[in-house]
């Protein structure tokens, strides 16, 4: 086995193991470990800010308030990403390197982006609805504080957050401050495990039936969960007062539209489980009324692919086209 062979072997291992693993210190360290293997990106890209999360832009990193009010005020559109995880871990900075290949592609089509991949709570420390509570504090203050109309806003989300994403939408935002539009790349959106896809890629991909199981246990507190016994220090029981339900949306699908934006691209892999889950996500918000929504299947890929990009996707031509496919949708935006 070649050297390189050796390393793409061992990222796919570490983020299966960092999905699966029972304790969320397991997994976060499996993902600390995913950074050395990866993409490097320059860090003149990045400015960190510990409230909201991490800034995405070409020479950013010394952007003061008053630079990044300019900086946001000048660009066409502005991404607030959404990361996932499994609910339990922060995947946002294994992302950087196709995040930062995707600005290069829209200013090549002169297009202003700047993307804030946010920061939230996580389980199961941090139960529902302490993730979707974070992910609306920091819409609220991209639009009063930063001063980003909506109009340019567009939320991106991944893995849980797209659940996270459909969540807070549903139930806390209001139909004035909607974003413009809605990219989910491999989403999960809180089905059962099962169906089609499940059957035709479970040996192919890096999700698996436990790891869905995890994943809900750590979202929402009245699913039991094995990271409960007493002697786990990851376990803490949220003191959240809930009022509303996780994946309530689920529920509601013929009132989708009400709450979601309507320009829709939803991008999942070929060799994904969780494929029949994406087309269901299209098909209902169709049916509800959203107006744009569009479905993009990479025909080789697995969970997270397009964003991890290369080792995931052995194919650079095809990690290449989808992420044209992610411009091409901004671009159709602006026009509107």
């Amino acid at each position: 086995m070649s050297l390189t062979s050796l390393r793409d072997w061992l990222i796919l291992a570490l983020l299966k193991y960092a999905f699966v693993a029972i304790r969320s210190s397991y997994s976060r360290f499996f993902v600390y470990c995913l950074q050395f293997l990866l993409n490097g990106v320059d860090d003149s890209w990045l400015l960190h800010d510990d409230d909201h999360g991490l800034w995405l832009g070409n020479h950013i990193s010394s952007d003061k308030r008053e630079n990044l009010l300019d900086r946001l005020a000048a660009s066409d559109v502005v991404v607030l990403w959404i990361p996932g995880g499994g609910f339990r871990f922060d995947l946002k900075k294994l992302y950087l390197y196709t995040l930062m290949h995707w600005i290069k592609k829209l200013a090549a089509k002169d297009i202003k982006c700047t993307i804030l991949l946010a920061n939230y709570r996580h389980g199961p420390e941090h139960r529902f609805p302490a993730a979707m509570e974070d992910i609306s504090v920091i819409h609220q203050w991209l639009i009063n504080d930063m001063g980003v109309p909506v109009s340019k806003l567009i939320w991106g989300a991944d893995d849980a957050g797209a659940a996270i994403v459909l969540d807070t939408l549903y139930n806390k935002i209001e139909h004035q401050d909607k974003p413009h539009s809605l990219l989910l790349s491999s989403p999960y959106i809180g089905l059962d495990a099962g169906g089609k896809s499940w059957h035709d890629n479970g040996e192919l991909d890096i999700l698996t039936a436990g790891t869905i199981d995890r994943m809900e246990a750590a979202y929402s507190s009245h699913i039991d969960d094995n990271e409960g016994d007493s002697d786990n220090e990851d376990f803490a029981p949220s003191t959240t007062i809930r009022t509303e339900a996780a994946f309530g949306y689920l529920q509601a699908t013929d009132e989708l539209a009400k709450h979601l934006p309507s320009r829709i691209l939803v991008s999942v892999g070929g060799h994904e489980v969780l494929l029949d889950d994406a087309v269901w996500l299209v098909t209902k918000a169709r049916e509800s009324g959203c107006s744009d929504v569009s479905l993009l299947q990479i025909p080789n890929q697995i969970h997270l692919g397009a964003l991890l990009g290369p080792p995931f996707i052995k194919d650079s031509l095809e990690w290449e086209r989808s992420l044209d496919r992610w411009v091409d949708f901004v671009k159709a935006g602006l026009n509107r």
